[in-house]
């Protein structure tokens, strides 16, 4: 991506993040709501239409900045990924505190779990899925990334990131989850010399918030210990509480060591 056109997406995420002045600007002529309820529709088919577009921007905003940082990585410019990776720091934190979308209520709790089709993510960066194995692999390069298209009708809120994975002796490193452009959570697998590529576990990765205009879910590795980070065999998407009700010896010894 050119750099003129980062600093348009910017300028226009600005605009989008902090649009006060056009609000101000819209109390001092638009009618109060008592006064007339046809300007109050109005006003809320404009605030919506405010909140689809500023999701929207945020999400490509986000993905254009961790393409730029990989594409600055892989040619080895690490001062240039090191301002990228700043700059991916500091909307995030703006969007912790100022989100994009309508963050759910505290009340809106996903009742149902939702397991991701491992089959039907888009692979990049060196990751792919294998049909014998039933699993993605080649996690072996600084982001390869798995994304998937999430279905509209998946309920808003919050949920915990569950994933099944193998990993080998003294291989892991880090990675991060992105749920649209509103909130990403970081997460890793520590390098351990007992690991077996042959074992299955499972991992709390964290919390994330899906909102009601969230679309991609992404799983993308940013760091390695040796050579691959693991091989995925499953994302769920869980309500709050499952992991602590869940059955934590749930290793799964194969019959035959997979490739990663």
């Amino acid at each position: 991506m050119r750099l003129s056109t980062l600093t348009t997406t910017f300028a226009i995420l600005t605009l989008a993040i902090f649009p006060a002045a056009s609000q101000e600007a819209a109390r001092t002529i638009i009618p109060s709501p008592q006064e007339d309820a046809e300007i109050q529709a109005l006003e809320d088919e404009y605030a919506t239409a405010i909140v689809a577009v500023r999701s929207d921007l945020g999400e490509k905003y986000l993905n254009a900045l961790k393409e730029l940082q990989v594409a600055f990585t892989t040619r080895r410019q690490i001062e240039q990924a090191l301002l990228v990776k700043i700059e991916r720091e500091r909307i995030t934190e703006i969007l912790k505190t100022a989100p994009l979308i309508d963050a759910p209520s505290a009340g809106a709790q996903p009742q149902h779990a939702v397991t991701l089709d491992i089959s039907l993510a888009h692979c990049s960066g060196g990751a792919r899925y294998d049909d014998d194995r039933r699993g993605i692999r080649k996690w072996g390069t600084i982001g390869a990334t798995a994304l998937w298209d999430l279905d509209a009708e998946i309920p808003p809120g919050r949920y915990e990131i569950i994933l099944r994975y193998a990993t080998g002796p003294n291989e892991g490193g880090a990675f991060e989850v992105f749920a649209g452009g509103a909130d990403s959570v970081q997460g890793s697998i520590a390098a351990d010399p007992d690991a077996d590529w042959s074992t299955r576990r499972n991992m709390l990765a964290g919390t994330i918030v899906i909102g009601p205009d969230t679309r991609t879910f992404a799983i993308t590795c940013t760091s390695l210990e040796r050579a691959y980070l693991w091989i995925l065999y499953g994302v769920t998407l869980a309500p709050p509480g499952t992991w602590d009700q869940m059955e934590k010896s749930t290793a799964e010894t194969l019959t035959e060591p997979p490739i990663p």
